[in-house]
This record gives structure tokens, C-alpha cells and sequence, in this order.
């Protein structure tokens, strides 16, 4: 398979303690873990991450020849596979490397920004400076603006030393023009410094896209493979058949058990684990088929049936989530509306299926998900263009359902 079958104790330091664990690790030969103990994070991934630079160093020049340590690695926990999946692809997207937006677009706006200003201040002198001056401040205001609010040391130190060009006179009134073309190139510096790092953090964040979509394509292989057996079985009419061939159904039986007990990562592991007991207990059915077996195994299929079909249901919204998020990123697709019906419509569809297989007692809660859905829907299939913030709104609502389908 594409996981791991081996599992290992790890030590963990998240939000300032140190928490052991049972993992299944390095998924898909990446540094991502499946948490298996303790209980509250079971079903957890784990992601490294390396704390801010900035609040182990004051100044870069400090952190030269430095030596990371492993008190300095901590982790991310992320509660479920879909929620690490679009964090990663909604990274991926502010960083903009692939498609030259995001960070990587303004970094490459300002860096031209400062190489322009550098060669307009090449003719510096006293009588031009005040008017040189007027520029520059408008391009602070402009940097400023651009930057927002600048967390990162690097972008921090480039702001600052684009505000200190314009004290580019010593007491004399004299140009000092060395000293404002240091600031400038040392400012260059933190951009490229910074466009390195974007480099580094797009490689491990992309990798962790590419294991969060792995990790999903096969919970929604071994869900969709699984819908079709169980209605088979549900649905078997010949079952003399059944007790001649007993051998072949709980080949079958472990084969989906074997499969299932690698979808252990949330929010599929606990319904991974419900099903797997179905499964065991069709598994350990005497050899003959009794009125009694074949009414136990139908109405097994029909509650493993129910689990599947809901998650069938999550898979398309979380598929609708991603072409939504890739439309707000910029990352625009001519046929982006029909995708996003065709996604709603099946959803609908998968709706109306279940009511064959819910039971009384269920079908409540689910007409209950149903109507919040159909709310969803209508947001859609309002009339006129879309604002941003009308997009955000069916996306958050989408976020919202799909957390109920848990």
C-alpha cells in the first residue's frame, strides 16, 4: 500500500509541551505523521514547523553559523486531512511562486521598485535632494501600503531601510550618498534573502499538498470501492450461492478490512473503525446462511452503506471547496461555474440516495443537513456577478457543512 504498515513512538513539542506519541510516520516518504496516541489527537497529522527566526534572533548577523537544535522544531497539529489539504493549497497560493502572484508578485514589484529608486539617485546633490525626496516618500507610502502589516524580520528590515534613505543628509546639509546607496542595496538583500526562503517553504509546503491529496484520493478510493460492494451484498438475491462460495465473501470481507485500517487519519477513522467491526462481524458468521445471518449481514451493509454514502457527499463538497479556493486565489478557470454546479448537483443527488438507506431515527438529522445545503445552493444560483465577498461567504458555509458531515 502507500502507507506505512510500521508504527513508531515519537516525541512531539506542541504549544510549549512535550507530548509522546504512537504514530504511523514519514507518510508517503514525506515528514508528515499519522497520530494514532494519545487519544485526543488520534487521527491528528502532525507537521513540522520551525519556530520564527525572530524570536530566537534579534538580527540575522546573530544567527550566522547558528546550528538548529531540536527544541527549536515544533509541530503543527492539524484536527483533519481536508483542513491540512486546503491550508497547504491556500499557502501555496499567497506564496504565488508557481504563478508569479501572491508574496512572490510583490516581492518582485518591490525589488524592482528599489533597483529603479537606486539608479534615480545615482545624480544626488543638495540642490535636487529635497525634490528627489518627494519621490522616495511617496514610494515609502507606497511600500508601506503594499507590505500591510509586515511580520517577517526580512520585510521588516526592508521597510526600515527604505524609511532611512531620506535622512541621507549629515548636520551640514551635506549628501551622503554612499550611505543611501548602502540602504538601498541592503534592502535589495532582504528581498532576495526573503525571495529564498519563499523557494525553500514552497518545496516542503508543496510536498505537503501532494501527500494531503494522496492521502485523500485513497480514502475516496477505498469509500467509492466500498459503496459498490455493500450494495452488492445488501442486494443479493441468490443466496445459496453465498454459502457454496462462503471462502470467496470473507476474502472479501479481510480485503476491505486491510483497506480499511489505513484510513486512520481524521475525518474518516473513527467511521474507518465502526465499519471495520461490521465487516468483522460478517467476517466471524457461522458457515451456513440462517434467515438470522442474512438479515444481519443486509442490515450490516445497510449501516456501512449509510456511513459511505455520507462521506461520498463530503468528498464533493471538499472538491467544491478547492475549485472555489482556486478561483479566489486568482487561479481562474473559464468553466469554473458549470464545474461548481456539477459539484452541487451530485451532492443533491447523494442526498436524495440516502434516503433509501437512512433509518427513521437518522433521517432527521440528514433532512436537517439536506435544507443547510439547499440554503448553500441559492447563495450559488443568485443571479449577477459575484463579489469577493459573496464567494467567501459560500465558501465558509461550505467549510461549515462539510465540518457537520464529520
Amino acid at each position: 500500500m502507500y502507507i506505512s504498515n510500521e508504527f513508531i513512538e515519537k516525541s512531539y513539542f506542541y504549544r510549549e509541551a512535550l507530548i509522546r506519541a504512537l504514530v504511523r510516520p514519514d507518510v508517503f516518504g514525506s515528514d508528515i505523521s499519522i497520530l494514532q496516541s494519545p487519544d485526543q489527537y488520534s487521527g491528528y497529522l502532525a507537521m513540522p514547523r520551525w519556530r520564527r527566526l525572530e524570536t530566537i534572533f534579534d538580527t540575522y548577523q546573530e544567527s550566522k553559523g547558528y546550528a538548529f537544535h531540536t527544541s527549536d522544531l515544533g509541530y503543527n497539529f492539524l484536527a483533519n486531512i481536508f483542513l491540512a489539504n486546503r491550508q497547504a493549497n491556500n499557502i501555496l497560493a499567497k506564496l504565488g511562486i508557481g504563478n508569479l502572484a501572491g508574496e512572490r508578485a510583490l516581492l518582485d514589484e518591490l525589488l524592482q521598485l528599489t533597483t529603479k529608486r537606486h539608479a534615480l539617485l545615482f545624480d544626488l546633490k543638495a540642490d535636487n535632494y529635497q525634490e528627489k525626496l518627494k519621490g522616495v516618500n511617496k514610494e515609502i507610502k507606497l511600500v508601506r501600503q503594499r507590505l500591510g502589516r509586515a511580520r517577517g524580520l526580512l520585510k521588516r528590515d526592508f521597510l526600515s531601510y527604505w524609511e532611512k534613505i531620506v535622512s541621507g543628509q549629515d548636520s551640514l546639509g551635506r549628501i551622503n550618498q554612499q550611505a543611501i546607496r548602502s540602504k538601498l542595496v541592503a534592502a535589495q538583500n532582504r528581498l532576495k534573502m526573503r525571495l529564498a526562503e519563499l523557494n525553500d517553504i514552497y518545496q516542503k509546503v508543496q510536498q505537503r499538498a501532494a501527500v494531503t491529496h494522496n492521502l485523500i484520493q485513497e480514502a475516496e478510493r477505498v469509500f467509492y470501492g466500498l459503496d459498490d460492494f455493500l450494495r452488492q451484498l445488501f442486494w443479493v438475491r441468490n443466496w445459496q450461492l453465498y454459502i457454496t462460495r462462503r471462502g470467496d465473501l470473507r476474502s472479501y470481507l479481510k480485503h476491505w478490512q486491510d483497506d480499511l485500517a489505513e484510513i486512520d487519519f481524521n475525518p474518516f477513522s473513527a467511521n474507518s473503525l465502526y465499519i471495520q467491526k461490521l465487516l468483522t462481524a460478517l467476517h466471524d458468521l457461522p458457515g451456513y446462511f440462517d434467515s438470522s445471518s442474512m438479515l444481519l449481514t443486509r442490515q450490516a451493509a445497510a449501516t456501512a452503506l449509510r456511513i459511505v454514502r455520507i462521506k461520498r457527499i463530503q468528498f464533493v463538497v471538499e472538491e467544491a471547496l478547492v475549485l472555489l479556493s482556486c478561483y479566489l486565489n486568482g487561479q481562474v478557470d473559464n468553466n469554473f461555474n458549470s464545474q461548481l454546479l456539477r459539484k452541487f448537483k451530485l451532492v443533491e443527488r447523494w442526498f436524495n440516495d440516502y434516503k433509501h438507506w437512512g433509518k427513521p431515527e437518522e433521517l432527521a438529522r440528514y433532512v436537517e443537513l439536506q435544507q443547510q445545503f439547499a440554503i448553500i445552493m441559492d447563495l450559488f444560483l443568485k443571479s449577477g456577478r459575484k463579489t469577493k465577498k459573496q464567494w467567501l461567504t459560500i465558501k465558509e458555509a461550505l467549510i461549515d457543512f462539510s465540518a457537520k458531515l464529520n
